[in-house]
C-alpha cells in the first residue's frame, strides 16, 4: 500500500522516461477515468541481458586489442 510508511527500499524505473528510449517497453493502461502508463519488465530484463552480453564481447574484444597494442614494439 502506497500510503504506509514503507519497510523496504524499492527500485523501479518511471514509464515516462523508459518511454523515450523504448517506447515498445510502456503500455497505456486505463484505470478509473486515467490513463496510467505501465512497464513490461520482462521485456526490459530481457534486452537488459542482451545489452550485457554485447557490453562483454564488446569489452574482451577491446582487452584484446589493448594487449596487442601493449606487446607491440615500438
Amino acid at each position: 500500500n502506497y500510503n504506509e510508511t514503507p519497510t523496504k527500499l524499492h527500485a523501479g524505473y518511471i514509464a515516462q522516461e523508459v518511454e523515450e528510449l523504448l517506447p515498445e517497453f510502456v503500455s497505456i493502461c486505463p484505470t478509473e477515468g486515467q490513463s496510467n502508463k505501465a512497464l513490461e519488465y520482462q521485456s526490459i530484463h530481457t534486452y537488459h541481458t542482451k545489452v550485457i552480453q554485447y557490453l562483454l564481447k564488446e569489452v574482451q574484444s577491446l582487452r584484446s586489442e589493448l594487449e596487442i597494442l601493449k606487446n607491440r614494439p615500438t
